[in-house]
């Protein structure tokens, strides 16, 4: 619909509706209605929260399925429950305590650096209290 006005043969898929899906998540974020409570519930926030683990987990797995022939309607249901299933696991048990770590990680070198330079403040100006 949009290539006669835009010109562009793919208006989907380079951003020229970044604008357009912004302005939703604003009208949604604007004022509480029923779907945004419903887009707010734990599981689609979870979803939300694994989605880049999906991203990187659905062409191996799917590589899987292609070489043993499993593509079926039966086999798709399984690929999407596996695709979910370990994106879900993926980030509980490796993408959370990665970021944990890494956080603790760079608090700890950010309080050592504040100490470092409070010290070297105090040993510049001996007089100061």
């Amino acid at each position: 619909m949009l290539v006669p006005f835009f010109g562009v043969q793919a208006p989907y898929n380079n951003g020229l509706m970044a604008p357009v899906f912004a302005a939703l998540v604003w009208a949604l974020t604007v004022t509480p209605t029923r779907l945004s409570r419903w887009l707010c519930s734990t599981w689609l926030v979870a979803l939300g929260n694994a989605s880049y683990a999906l991203y990187l987990i659905h062409m191996p797995l799917l590589s899987l399925f292609l070489q043993f022939h499993l593509v079926t309607h039966l086999f798709y249901l399984l690929y999407l429950a596996l695709c979910v299933g370990l994106s879900l696991l993926s980030f509980r048990y490796f993408e959370t305590p990665a970021r944990l770590w890494l956080l603790a990680r760079f608090d700890m070198r950010r309080q050592r650096n504040i100490a470092g330079t409070h010290a070297t403040q105090q040993a510049a100006l001996p007089f100061l209290p």
